[in-house]
């Protein structure tokens, strides 16, 4: 950064093709004054900034660094005097990145292993919050037949003419987690493509233990997009076709509750 020449106005200020010009004090340079060039100021006599735009970020970013930890301070200090209003504004954040918060925090969840022991003993230590969690759960559980059911896994078989989890194709042979210290294979889960959506065949795939865990209350886009990993277009697009029609061929119409008349 060049050393600052103090100026008087005229000598800051030109016109050129009818269109004012204003002197940079740093990198001695001319820009025409506007607010594409210029930070508005209005301590400043035209309006504008001394600096130009450029020059003024490399500005304030050195006297932040030069100042870092007394502003760290101040931040810390102004986010507790306004803590509601910076809670909202952080809220609004996530929803709009909420792809990019996922991914740092799978990311970092698969840097620190020890969150799987923690996972653990928080839910031995909070039995009574995993109950009402349970509770949450059950009452946005499938309704559907068995035969429903089977047909919705048939749908999704792999090549090998497996089951398979509809997002990443794991079949369910290696669908296996820990159960009171063994290792057991389960069932593919009933998953609701839409989270607060119905519970019946038409909002239903089945899914392996990961992918309904980290699909959470996430749409089907925000979750299953070409940033996700386990992405195929021939997947997202079988899930589409099932949901909007082919579920459609397999519901089974329930049989009428009426009251039994005796014959006479």
């Amino acid at each position: 950064m060049s050393k600052r020449i103090y100026l008087k106005y005229k000598d800051k200020h030109k016109i050129m093709n009818d269109i004012e010009y204003k002197w940079c004090c740093d990198c001695d340079e001319w820009f025409p004054m506007d607010n594409k060039n210029f930070k508005v100021q209005a301590s400043q006599k035209d309006g504008y900034s001394s600096r130009c735009i450029s020059c003024q970020m490399i500005y304030n970013h050195q006297s932040y660094m030069n100042n870092r930890d007394i502003e760290l301070e101040k931040s810390k200090q102004r986010q507790k005097d306004n803590w509601e209003h910076y809670k909202k504004l952080q809220s609004a954040w996530i929803k709009k990145n909420r792809d990019y918060v996922n991914q740092r925090f799978e990311k970092w969840e698969e840097d620190h292993p020890e969150r799987k022991e923690y996972k653990s003993k928080y839910q031995q230590n909070n039995p009574y919050k995993m109950q009402q969690y349970s509770k949450k759960r059950y009452e946005k559980k499938h309704i559907i037949t068995d035969g429903e059911w089977i047909a919705c896994k048939d749908y999704f078989k792999d090549e090998n003419d497996e089951w398979a989890c509809a997002y990443c194709g794991k079949p369910i042979s290696k669908n296996i987690k820990k159960y009171k210290g063994e290792l057991k294979q389960f069932d593919l889960e009933k998953e609701h493509v839409i989270d607060d959506g119905r519970n019946d065949i038409k909002n239903c795939i089945p899914s392996c233990t990961t992918c309904n865990s980290k699909k959470k209350r996430r749409t089907l886009n925000e979750f299953y997009n070409p940033k996700n990993k386990n992405y195929t277009y021939e997947r997202y697009h079988k899930i589409y076709m099932w949901i909007r029609y082919d579920c459609k061929k397999y519901i089974q119409k329930k049989k009428p509750k009426g009251k039994y008349t005796r014959k006479t």
